[in-house]
């Protein structure tokens, strides 16, 4: 079964609830059971097993599905969240303090709407977060086929999320593309959220990253001031503990969605008790690693040499289609292998 979302498509419903966990979670339990009544039609019947997986959102989706199935006491033999901002506190936390991720420009409205209807309390006004030249209709905007379209009309920046001189600045020099003219977010929303995150700190949050935040036990134990900052807390999945196996799978150089979230979500089950044989994290980048998703790592390695060899320019030109690519073509195929492989371990060992 492979479903799409409330607010995309033929759904009538007029925004698309975007990492809104327990909406999308319940969402695919209203889908399976949908996909289940025509098994007769098609003379299919249910071999007894179910297996979630997703890549980036589809990542955060399946993560949230397994956990509005295991909490209803439905069958889940395995999932493979790949790529997911299941940590998605840490990941907007990060975006105030001057890690942005590259897409950032269509994440924060798509994640300011949803979170809006889900709550009400993340503004007044869209013009309380974004510049003048943006705010009118920004709500509506997403989600989009052509998100293109949004950029070369003028009625969303491409990168320039804050403004050139936006404090707090980028952490490092490669991230200040995010800073400029025409940018997105006023800086009285970045000043805001900067200083709630000073005054309300997650302990699963710090920047720079620590091996005790990357696997706290109460990562979410915080009280921020802020709406978005609110949301983004009920909205993490490090909230609950599979009880079934569980595969992770990303980059550690992913420009999109920060391998972070990956580390600290695996941390957190860890932390909580997580059987270690239940849970398997796999780094695209670590071709140090020998285990089950060695060629995985091998053929994102070579797909990324390639695409550096056949890049015409300088190394910085190679070095910028790596990036480009790296979240939505190289990685997926070899996520989605290493998942593959789980599922039929899983099989094998009678799961």
């Amino acid at each position: 079964m492979a479903p799409n979302y409330a607010g995309y498509d033929k759904s009538t419903l007029p925004y698309h609830p975007y990492l809104n966990g327990e909406q999308q979670g319940k969402d695919m339990v209203d889908a399976l059971t949908a996909a289940r009544k025509t098994f007769s039609d098609i003379g299919a019947n249910d071999a007894g097993s179910l297996f979630i997986t997703g890549y980036s959102q589809g990542g955060y989706v399946a993560m949230a599905a397994h956990r509005e199935m295991q909490a209803t006491g439905k069958t889940v033999t395995a999932s493979a969240p790949l790529a997911a901002p299941s940590a998605i506190s840490l990941l907007t936390d990060y975006t105030y303090l001057g890690w942005p991720a590259l897409g950032a420009t269509l994440f924060v409205p798509l994640l300011s709407t949803s979170w809006q209807q889900q709550f009400g309390n993340v503004y007044n006004s869209t013009s309380d977060v974004y510049e003048a030249q943006y705010a009118t209709g920004i709500d509506t905007l997403l989600p989009t086929l052509t998100p293109g379209t949004l950029f070369s009309s003028g009625k969303l920046p491409q990168l320039a999320l804050f403004p050139a001189d936006g404090k707090p600045g980028p952490v490092s020099p490669e991230l200040a593309i995010f800073y400029g003219a025409n940018n997105l977010i006023k800086q009285s929303f970045l000043t805001q959220a900067a200083t709630d995150i000073q005054s309300a700190p997650c302990p699963g949050n710090a920047l720079p990253a620590t091996a005790a935040s990357l696997s706290s036990a109460t990562p979410l134990d915080c009280k921020p001031a802020t709406g978005f900052r609110k949301a983004a807390i009920a909205n993490d999945l490090r909230n609950w503990v599979p009880t079934k196996p569980m595969l992770l799978c990303s980059g550690a150089n992913d420009p999109t969605v920060n391998f972070l979230s990956t580390r600290a979500t695996a941390g957190y089950f860890r932390a909580k008790g997580m059987p270690a044989a239940a849970l398997a994290v796999v780094d695209l980048e670590d071709r140090g690693a020998t285990d089950s998703y060695s060629a995985a790592r091998a053929g994102f390695a070579q797909a990324k040499d390639l695409l550096t060899q056949s890049t015409p320019g300088s190394a910085t030109d190679k070095a910028r289609a790596v990036t480009a690519a790296y979240h939505g073509t190289l990685a997926p195929p070899f996520c989605l292998a290493a998942a593959r492989g789980f599922f039929q371990g899983v099989l094998a060992a009678g799961g």
